[in-house]
């Protein structure tokens, strides 16, 4: 993992850190003192005269609601007039009562005005573009070999443009990634697992008291059965030692969800 170095946006101190142990992979702040120093603002209330501080992301205007409401009394008794409001991010006119604290116009200006603030530093390949793919990188379909933008947190994971590109892809490599092509193929299910198997599974869900061993949820609760699961697999018996691998230490109950879990 690369290792650079930068300076705090606050004082300025160089600091030496992984890239991929920040969103991003930029650190912004040397410390959690300059972080706070970056992020909050120090005001006054207008009702009250009471000093506080909020974050930068989500300005407030008044210490409390109990001060805001009494403003908004205040406005609705016509005893003072609140002046209009305008967007943060377009500039356009707010409409709308004027004693609600409204900030943005619509959602569209809420979500430009949370990328800007989530991004921290413009990247240079974005410049001067929509303000809310800051946070993006571009990446190239392999299927359809179109380039398309995705957020950095879903980079990773993230392959093809769209959902029929990928249904396309598994179309096209379906005998390839199914049955023994598949590099996690283990010689399909096996329906059989010996004359004992129904009583072991009754005795395994007895000396469980029918409670999953994993999540604690019962079978009064659940509304059906336990699964039973195999600790080590059947498969590494085979039916010949079906009598080891039904026996009462290789069971533990498992409810649905636990038992695929711990399958995958």
């Amino acid at each position: 993992m690369p290792r650079v170095t930068s300076a705090c946006e606050q004082c300025g101190k160089p600091m030496t850190y992984y890239t991929g142990s920040y969103p991003g992979g930029h650190k912004r702040w040397c410390s959690r003192a300059c972080q706070k120093a970056a992020t909050r603002i120090d005001t006054t209330c207008p009702q009250c005269g009471k000093a506080f501080w909020y974050h930068r992301s989500w300005p407030r205007k008044y210490c409390s609601r109990q001060c805001s409401a009494a403003v908004n009394a205040k406005a609705n008794l016509g005893i003072v007039e609140l002046p209009p409001q305008t967007c943060e991010v377009c500039g356009k006119p707010i409409d709308g009562p004027t004693w609600r604290d409204r900030r943005f116009c619509s959602r569209a200006c809420f979500g430009k005005h949370r990328a800007i603030s989530l991004s921290g530093i413009a990247r240079p390949e974005v410049a001067g573009e929509r303000p809310d793919l800051q946070r993006r990188i571009s990446k190239v379909c392999p299927e359809c070999r179109k380039p398309f933008r995705v957020s950095v947190v879903h980079s990773t994971k993230r392959v093809h443009c769209s959902k029929a590109c990928y249904t396309a892809y598994q179309r096209r490599t379906a005998d390839q990634m199914s049955g023994p092509n598949n590099r996690n193929w283990r010689g399909g299910p096996l329906p059989y697992y010996g004359p004992n198997w129904r009583q072991a599974r009754r005795n395994a869900r007895l000396r469980d008291r029918y409670t999953c061993q994993r999540c604690g949820v019962t079978e009064a609760m659940l509304g059906k059965q336990l699964d039973v699961h195999h600790i080590e697999p059947f498969r590494n018996f085979g039916v010949e030692r079906y009598q080891e691998a039904n026996g009462t230490a290789n069971l533990i109950s498992l409810c649905p969800s636990c038992h695929l879990s711990i399958e995958r």
